[in-house]
């Protein structure tokens, strides 16, 4: 190895081994391994592998970390950026290194000790090996710094100092600055780097202080003056700290501020210093400058206002250009005086903005306009011919006293029309602009009323002359051409005729026309009206109105008439009456040409009722038949309606009456009279219903009988609805027995022999008592041999025949009561009469003694 690599090596040992720090204080040393060859004008890479080695300090900053060379004083310089570092010392291993050379290959084994970095500020260097010191710190990226030494109670010169120098590197890169105790240096990037101080030979006897020097620039502009505090300072420097610097301000040349941290405000002459103090990383440093806040430029200008002539002033504005936000002027604007109609200058007054201003003031005008008088014309008139009345107006806007001058005139004419009103020579003087509305000159014309005066006569008399008047104002020598006529004649007809008026429509007049009226009068009539009172006759009658020989007419109604109804309501026939009753007719007369007297009134027509004609009949030969029958055979009139009741008190109706039972009936009827007939008086009638002959439905037969010692009914029993049957036994078949010989049991025999049963019904209430009716009936003698079995048989007859006769009773019974209301048969026989009590008394014992004794008889005159 040549002398010249040996001192480069050497020189680069004395910066980055860093004064010699032993191992125990910082761990243990890292070793480079051996050197690898680098051909002149090439880059190698640095590729440290790092075994058994504690790493001290910030490992993302090792990473980066540069080999820095520099020549001993005296020598060249060399480029540091051509030998770097490898990123990537997170693996064990031996470093290489590659040293540069610009003479050719240079081969280089060495064994470099790394520690751990310091932080910016004050370093205390040890007195033993190399001397130097170090530091790190961090660079805004982008931005120039200043790295200053200070030696602290040190011996060293200012020549001395010449012997120490400055080492800095980043990543990226490396600085070599010998000789230099100031050093300039520009961020990379990352802004990290490392520094170390050192001197080519012997030790650093004094404490070094490494600190970066302030670079302070202080710029204070000239400023006009805002209302706000004063902000023209620029102030930099190129510390990193957050440090605040003290500024104070303070007023110069006369102006009165005294020292104080706050900016001034208001216009003057200023003083600024800003100083920084010592800090372990920067040196304490100061600047002074001087500013002055000038007035700042306010243009002010007058609005221009106006009022009218007449008015109070209006407020004198104005607009300010240029005034700070908080700022207000003062004072007013002024005008030239005058009140008449013009212009007059506003001028600023007392109006001002202070010290921190230089106003400019623009005037303007304010404006008193002419008064504006609304004048308007009356509108006045007159009548024709008569004299012009006074031109008259209104007039709104005169300012307090102000009064016009002159007056009104108008077109010239005296017909009648209309002429414009003028405003002639009414004036309101300078101050004043007239807004003139004219009106109209009316001539009217002259109102007059021609009236035609009304005439009358009586109806056939001679009309009366017409005649007029008239009413208003004529002008002298004017004319009308006034005439009157009417169409009445001697021959009209009673009514009003119109009188009109005609004239000749002069045009200065109006004229009212009113026409009259001619009224021809009616001739009085006298009226004579007659009624009528007749008996009913069945004929129409009718009131009778005479009207004489005139033209009227006479309407009729039943309703009274009167001038508003008589031809809706009435009739010009009137009315007929046949119907009895009293009619009232109302007549109203009605002529054109005539007075009726009286004009209306009322007649009657009376028309009286006459006594009914009728034909009633009765019944009095029905028979009863169990049914009801009418008691009237015939009840006629044409006058009204018959009718009927029981009693001649009682209630009438128009039902026939009719009754079922037999007997005799007394009949009240009468005829109540229709609208033409009276109510006739009652009248008794007497009616009857016959008693009917009675019906035997079961008749009573003979049975066929042998004697068996015992008594047996004779006959089958009877029976009838229509009263009772009744029963006796005779030996006289031709004449029957005594009333009282019969009763209700059917007869019995017990000797054999010839009976005779009479039998007949006692009627009942409706019913006749029947003639009697007899039965032959024989019991045969028994025969000897047949003696027990007929007595037998007889006996069972009996038996037989008494069931019987008790089923046949009790159906007989029953069938009476059933038919109790049935018709009954036969001749009418109106002598019959009931039986008597003692014959319906006899019973059985008595028939069949009479039977008995009838058959012993018998025998006997048989022997």
């Amino acid at each position: 190895m040549n002398r010249n690599v040996k001192r480069i090596a050497a020189a680069a040992l004395a910066v980055i081994m860093v004064a010699g720090y032993a191992p125990s204080e910082f761990g243990s040393v890292m070793n480079f391994g051996t050197s690898i060859t680098a051909s002149a004008g090439s880059t190698a890479d640095l590729k440290p592998n790092i075994t058994d080695c504690d790493i001290y300090g910030d490992n993302e900053h090792l990473k980066n970390l540069g080999v820095h060379l520099s020549w001993p004083s005296g020598y060249s310089q060399v480029n540091a950026s051509l030998v770097v570092l490898n990123t990537d010392i997170r693996s064990g291993g031996t470093a290489l290194i590659s040293l540069y050379s610009n003479s050719g290959t240079t081969n280089y084994e060495e064994s470099l000790n790394y520690v751990k970095s310091r932080v910016a500020g004050t370093e205390e260097v040890s007195r033993s090996g190399i001397p130097g010191g170090e530091g790190s710190s961090t660079l805004m990226p982008g931005r120039s710094y200043d790295i200053g030494i200070d030696f602290d109670e040190g011996s060293i010169s200012v020549n001395d100092s010449k012997k120490y120098y400055i080492y800095l590197w980043s990543s990226g890169g490396n600085r070599v600055y010998p000789d230099m105790l100031l050093a300039v240096v520009e961020a990379k990037p990352d802004g990290f780097f490392w520094y170390a101080v050192g001197k080519d030979s012997g030790e650093i006897d004094p404490d070094i202080k490494i600190r970066r020097t302030r670079k302070l620039a202080l710029d204070a502009k000239d400023a006009v003056y805002t209302g706000k505090g004063y902000n023209g300072l620029s102030v930099s420097v190129n510390a990193d700290e957050d440090e605040v610097p003290e500024i104070i301000y303070s007023g110069i040349n006369g102006t009165d501020y005294p020292e104080s941290s706050t900016a001034p405000v208001n216009v003057g002459d200023y003083s600024v210093s800003v100083s920084y103090p010592d800090t372990d990383s920067y040196k304490a440093d100061s600047a002074y400058a001087e500013f002055s806040i000038t007035k700042k430029a306010l243009t002010v200008t007058a609005d221009a206002v106006s009022k009218t002539y007449g008015e109070n002033d209006p407020e004198l504005t104005y607009t300010a250009d240029g005034l700070a936000a908080d700022d207000a002027l003062t004072g007013s604007l002024a005008r030239e005086a005058g009140e008449n109609a013009g212009k007059y200058a506003i001028s600023q007054g007392t109006l001002e903005a202070g010290d921190n201003y230089d106003l400019t003031f623009k005037g303007n005008d304010l404006t008193i306009d002419k008064a504006a008088v609304k004048v308007t014309a009356a509108a006045v008139s007159k009548t024709y011919g008569k004299d012009d009345p006074a031109l008259t107006y209104t007039a709104t806007g005169l300012v307090g006293d102000d009064e016009l001058t002159g007056e009104l005139t108008r077109e010239a004419g005296e017909n009648a029309g209309t002429y414009a009103i003028k405003q002639g020579t009414l004036s309101a003087g300078t101050n004043y602009t007239v807004d003139y509305t004219g009106a109209e000159f009316t001539i009217n014309k002259a109102q007059i009323t021609i009236t035609a005066d009304d005439k009358s006569s009586q109806y056939g008399d001679d009309v009366t002359e017409l005649t007029y008047q008239i009413g208003g104002d004529i002008v002298e020598g004017d004319d009308l051409g006034i005439t009157v006529t009417c169409d009445a004649e001697k021959t009209s007809g009673a009514g009003e005729y119109d009188i009109t008026v005609d004239w000749n429509k002069n045009s200065n007049y109006d004229a009212e026309i009113v026409g009259g009226k001619y009224t021809v009068t009616k001739a009085p009539l006298a009226i004579t009206a007659k009624g009528v009172d007749v008996a009913y006759d069945g004929l129409s009658h009718r009131i009778n109105v005479d009207i004489g020989n005139s033209d009227a007419e006479v309407y009729y109604a039943e309703e009274e008439l009167t001038a508003e109804n008589y031809e809706t309501a009435g009739s010009k026939t009137a009315p007929a009456y046949t119907d009895a009753g009293e009619h009232t007719v109302y007549f109203y007369v009605v002529s054109d040409n005539y007075e009726a007297d009286p004009v209306s009134g009322s007649k009657v027509v009376n028309i009286r009722k006459i006594s009914p004609e009728y034909s009633v009949g009765v019944n009095d030969e029905q028979v009863y038949n169990g049914k009801a029958q009418e008691l009237i055979d015939s009840a006629n009139t044409n006058d009204g309606t018959v009718v009927f009741s029981d009693s001649a008190d009682g209630e009438y109706t128009e039902t026939i009456p009719a009754e079922t039972n037999a007997g005799t009936y007394s009949i009240w009827f009468k005829v109540i009279g229709d609208k033409n007939h009276l109510d006739s008086e009652p009248v008794l009638m007497q009616a009857k219903i016959l008693k009917a002959d009675p019906v035997v439905t079961t008749v009573p037969a003979a049975k066929e009988l042998t004697a068996d010692g015992k008594a047996q009914a004779l006959v089958t029993e009877g029976a009838t609805a229509d009263g009772e049957l009744v029963y006796a036994v005779s030996s006289d078949k031709d004449k029957a027995p005594a009333d009282d010989a019969f009763g209700k049991a059917v007869p019995a025999g017990t000797e054999a022999g010839t009976y005779y049963v009479w039998y007949k019904v006692i009627g009942d209430a409706n019913h006749n008592n029947s003639e009697p009716v007899s039965v032959e009936v024989k019991i045969a003698e028994a025969k000897a041999n047949d003696s027990s079995s007929k007595n037998d048989s007889s006996s069972k007859n009996d038996s037989s025949s008494k069931n019987e006769s008790s089923s046949k009773n009790d159906s007989s019974s029953k069938n009476d009561s059933s038919k109790a209301n049935s018709s009954a048969a036969g001749t009418n026989n109106n002598s019959a009469g009931n039986p008597s009590t003692g014959a319906h008394a006899a019973g059985m014992g008595t028939l069949a003694i009479a039977a008995a004794a009838i058959i012993a008889s018998k025998k006997k005159k048989g022997k």
